[in-house]
């Protein structure tokens, strides 16, 4: 899984607030270069985690068996199963 760090949320958080980086950097008291070193981060982390995903699906929808056991198991609700 991966892991948001608490900077991180809270970077979001401040540029969902003011859609600003001048504000965002001022209100968090860092510079703005760091609010965009940071945004940068994200966004590779955010394509690394994306990557994953879609070689995972990839491996997947080709092959049945191994779809039975990497694919999380949903279960239906006693009234769906019955219908």
């Amino acid at each position: 899984m991966v892991k948001v760090k608490k900077e991180d949320r809270k970077l979001v958080e401040t540029l969902k607030r003011f859609r600003n980086i001048k504000e965002t950097a001022s209100t968090l008291r860092v510079s703005r270069k760091t609010v965009y070193n940071r945004m940068a981060s994200l966004r590779r982390r955010w394509r690394e985690a994306r990557n994953f995903t879609n070689w995972c699906e990839a491996q997947v929808r080709h092959d049945e068996w191994l779809n039975n056991r990497l694919r999380p198991r949903v279960k239906m609700d006693e009234e769906e199963e019955e219908v």
